[in-house]
């Protein structure tokens, strides 16, 4: 009340709701502000459900339409080599800046369950983030049998932002598939994804379902506990199934 009640302490939270149980201590302070503007219909839901009653209609993150936009192929053909893809071959992107929370393993599982149950088919992946944090990738990579098909950034390059949008444009473009199957208040891989053509797997629970016109949206399996912010996790079966769907309708 008496932030309400002093100026000085008033502002409007841009807020994305990226998990299925809103703490109580983000609820206490998001009552504060003047006004709780979510990323989408998902988040706009949840915090009307956790009781907030200063919230507007969503603002969804949006692309640079100047930037992000389908290009010829060799106008990307340098990003495409460089990501390890491959003509003929399924091109796996993931996009990972939050190591703890993107389920990254799961999404590793999901691709190749689905590459051991399509014999011949030829797969590349680049996994756009971070090798080691809150686990290590390369582990994960040889456990789900894709370290030899997987391409990753310089450490350098990622850490002092060698990546532009432009960048990331023509890397996208590259893709044949999207891998975004995360819990999100607004996955904007998903949505960048989609501006250049390039289909999207994504959860069911979050902003995937109201985001993707595009590509599959896979259900969850279980739910994350081990940290308070309660996070569905994607089904690596779903995901193979989604694979095959993708590929069979020959969208790429």
């Amino acid at each position: 009340d008496h932030a309400r009640d002093n100026p000085d302490f008033l502002w409007v939270q841009w807020a994305a709701f990226d998990y299925l149980r809103v703490p109580p201590e983000v609820t206490q302070l998001l009552k504060f502000a003047m006004y709780v503007v979510p990323f989408g219909d998902d988040a706009e839901r949840r915090a009307r459900a956790a009781g907030l009653q200063n919230v507007l209609p969503g603002i969804p993150l949006g692309v640079e339409p100047a930037i992000w936009r389908p290009l010829k192929p060799e106008d990307y053909r340098l990003a495409f080599q460089s990501c390890g893809f491959e003509d003929g071959a399924v091109n796996f992107l993931i996009v990972a800046a939050n190591q703890q929370r993107k389920y990254v393993r799961e999404q590793l599982e999901g691709i190749a369950l689905w590459r051991r149950g399509t014999p011949g088919a030829r797969v590349r992946l680049y996994l756009h983030g971070h090798v080691e944090g809150a686990r290590n990738f390369q582990d994960d990579l040889r456990d789900a049998g894709l370290d030899d098909i997987t391409a990753m950034p310089n450490p350098y390059d990622l850490m002092q932002g060698g990546f532009s949008e432009e960048t990331m444009n023509r890397v996208f473009n590259g893709a044949s598939i999207v891998m975004n199957a995360c819990q999100e208040g607004w996955g904007l891989s998903i949505t960048q994804a989609q501006a250049v053509g390039r289909p999207v797997i994504g959860l069911s629970e979050g902003a995937a379902s109201e985001q993707i016109v595009f590509g599959e949206v896979i259900g969850a399996s279980r739910v994350d506990y081990t940290a308070r912010l309660t996070k569905a996790v994607p089904d690596p079966v779903a995901i193979a199934a989604a694979i095959d769907r993708i590929v069979e309708k020959g969208v790429f």
